[in-house]
């Protein structure tokens, strides 16, 4: 089509062409996701208050203190009790 082709109407103007900005472009990032960590850890000793120990062996208290009078006992632990010799062998 050429220029002399166009027509144009009376008090219309060729419209100019309509440029717009082209939209932002939007990155969505995901959001983090931040789990809790679970630490377990293992239940305290239960705490003995009838025996304390000691590396060569232990005191138990024994009694409850109404029917039975308490005291400490010493119970010496397993390796100071000495062994019982073999039996002589058998001729």
């Amino acid at each position: 089509m050429s220029r002399s082709s166009i027509r144009w109407s009376e008090g219309c103007w060729p419209t100019r062409p309509v440029y717009a900005h082209p939209a932002p472009v939007v990155i969505e990032r995901p959001v983090p996701v931040y789990r809790p960590v679970i630490v377990t850890t293992p239940p305290p000793a239960p705490i003995d208050r009838d025996v304390v120990y000691y590396p060569n062996g232990r005191y138990e208290l024994r009694g409850d203190g109404v029917d039975t009078g308490c005291q400490w006992v010493w119970v010496p632990s397993v390796a100071l009790v000495p062994s019982v010799p073999p039996p002589p062998p058998l001729q």
